[in-house]
């Protein structure tokens, strides 16, 4: 496959692929939010999910096999609480498939971000208690009518990880916007 040809990304994959830090009851339940987001607006299958970073815009596609049927609008019926969850599907979906990393731990309340992370080549799953090199902060918008919205989110989100800069460990911030939909994402070393 050349490099301009767009890769596809199944949803399903946080479910299926082993996470060290995410269960596959949990990962479903974030995918589950996600497919009432995508839902919502009306998104079908193989749609373009632009990832906006610090240097390019790249374009996947996202794919799922999953139907959304009234028990499960019935069941997410909080869409604020949908968008965040399922904001962590699609972010869990990217540090699996376009970063170095894995996801080792859920973060405690308090420390800025939501998840610890582990470059892949350094996970030992013999391990006790794997120790994260990287931090992951996830924030999702149903809707942002302007882009500046997005980008204010964004910068929200970098301050809020100061809380955890002693550590000097670099963050993965990810801000994903469902109805165009778009995933910006920010290093922030």
């Amino acid at each position: 496959m050349d490099s301009d040809t767009p890769r596809h990304f199944r949803l399903a994959d946080i479910v299926e692929r082993h996470l060290p830090g995410v269960t596959q009851i949990i990962a479903a339940h974030h995918m589950q939010a996600c497919l009432i987001c995508l839902d919502y607006h009306r998104h079908v299958s193989g749609l373009q999910l632009t990832v906006v970073n610090e240097q390019t815009n790249e374009k996947y596609y996202l794919n799922w096999d999953e139907q959304v049927d009234d028990q499960m609008r019935r069941s997410w019926k909080d869409l604020q609480e949908a968008t965040e969850q399922g904001a962590v599907a699609i972010a869990i979906l990217l540090v699996i498939n376009c970063t170095e990393y894995t996801i080792i731990e859920r973060a405690a309340k308090g420390n800025g971000f939501d998840y610890w992370l582990l470059e892949d080549a350094l996970y030992d799953e013999n391990e006790l208690i794997p120790t994260g090199t990287a931090r992951l902060e996830v924030s999702g918008i149903i809707h942002a009518e302007k882009e500046r919205e997005i980008r204010a989110r964004v910068k929200e989100k970098i301050k809020q990880t100061q809380v955890s800069d002693d550590g000097h460990l670099p963050a993965l911030i990810m801000v994903i916007e469902f109805s165009r939909p778009e995933a910006h994402m920010v290093r922030k070393r």
